[in-house]
């Protein structure tokens, strides 16, 4: 039977091969443990009341569109330490859905290549940190660059 061959360890510096010391890890959450996710009737009752306090896209109602809105969106990703719950939902539609998870993820794969400031291995930036705008800010500023390379 044929058998893989042996492959050096990820971590630097390391360089034993097929390393135990160091087990690869598949996935891993940012920040802290997963955030339990809502689901089923609770869902519901929660979309259905998020919708009544926000008839309209609230991206779309910024730039003075009337859209329907049929997402129920967290404003700070859970992937990123969001709560899923009241505070953090805002009602929008399909397209600004689109091209906030786009900046989102355009975001991530940049975040994951920055080095920290303290030199040496790779960070990410938490929400609210100084500096940082928030995933709203950053959709809508991509929304206006997809707008404008039209």
């Amino acid at each position: 039977m044929a058998m893989a061959p042996p492959r050096p360890c990820s971590v630097p510096k390391c360089g034993n091969l097929n390393c135990t010391v160091h087990p690869i890890v598949a996935w891993r959450p940012r920040f802290g443990p997963p955030v339990c996710r809502v689901r089923g009737r609770k869902l519901q009752q929660l979309r259905r009341a998020l919708f009544r306090r926000q008839p309209w896209c609230v991206l779309c109602l910024e730039q003075g569109n009337y859209t329907t809105p049929t997402i129920r969106d967290h404003i700070v990703p859970l992937a990123e330490g969001g709560r899923d719950d009241a505070t953090n939902e805002q009602a929008i539609c399909d397209a600004c859905n689109r091209t906030k998870t786009q900046a989102e993820s355009a975001r991530g794969v940049r975040d994951e290549a920055r080095p920290t400031r303290a030199g040496g291995g790779v960070g990410v930036l938490r929400p609210g940190a100084a500096g940082n705008r928030s995933g709203v800010e950053r959709a809508f500023s991509r929304k206006i660059e997809i707008a404008e390379n039209r």
